[in-house]
């Protein structure tokens, strides 16, 4: 069901995933917060918000934890030993591919008493985790921060394809992908293509058709279905009719 920020997850739940964008500290520059009121500003820096996001992570007690924007000195530094001191454990994500300039990625964490870790695997745009709970059950959690330009509805698409396609080589029982996903859930290439195993040709994003390429990115396997409740199917249209 649907909750509201700021609250503890539902007790009776199976399992609880909060996926939280925490803001790269190197992107919160002047030009690009420049709407931001110069008394709230303040706010907006590292170590007032680094307590104001573990204090909401604790208030809301999730099995697991997908961040994204995790800057790689911070996730050291800051973010694992405070997260730790909660009762998780967590892995950064770690792509050989990943160019100097950009100081972030994706973090995941779980309760360290529920979990362990089997396996770990890194694409450009996604840390995949595979996690065993208490009864052996493998869960695979796909952690994404898909291509940010509103143009590249194809590029996101491959980024998912080859995150399931990462995924379906290990031993798992059940997948949860959560993120960022930089595209409009209720009419997008992604949301299609998570939703039906491929992208139908006709699909709109940003208001613009889909290039035809994406509907050649081959399709995925699983039969997936959205965490949101019915009440919100007018803003996750394409998830909620993948379940049906």
């Amino acid at each position: 069901s649907h909750v509201a920020r700021s609250c503890k997850l539902p007790a009776g739940a199976d399992l609880t995933v909060l996926s939280w964008n925490i803001l790269a500290p190197a992107w919160t520059d002047p030009i690009r917060y420049a709407h931001v009121a110069h008394e709230a500003a303040a706010v907006l820096h590292w170590p007032a918000r680094l307590p104001r996001i573990i204090e909401e992570i604790e208030r809301s007690a999730p099995d697991i934890i997908c961040l994204q924007e995790v800057e790689f000195a911070l996730f050291e530094e800051d973010v694992m030993p405070a997260l730790v001191s909660l009762g998780y454990f967590g892995v950064m994500q770690n792509d050989p591919k990943r160019s100097s300039d950009h100081p972030a990625g994706n973090a995941t964490f779980w309760r360290d008493d529920n979990f362990r870790l089997q396996t770990e695997s890194s694409r450009s745009r996604t840390l995949t985790t595979v996690l065993s709970d208490i009864s052996n059950r493998n869960i695979a959690v796909v952690n994404c921060h898909l291509e940010g330009d509103p143009r590249q509805a194809v590029t996101r698409v491959k980024q998912l394809q080859s995150a399931l396609r990462q995924a379906s080589a290990a031993d798992h029982h059940a997948l949860i992908i959560a993120g960022d996903f930089n595209c409009d859930l209720r009419s997008s290439a992604s949301a299609a293509f998570l939703a039906f195993g491929s992208v139908p040709i006709g699909v709109q994003e940003w208001g613009h058709d889909v290039p035809p390429a994406a509907s050649e990115v081959p399709a995925h396997g699983y039969s997936l279905s959205s965490a949101y409740s019915p009440e919100l199917a007018d803003e996750f249209s394409f998830t909620i009719r993948g379940s049906s």
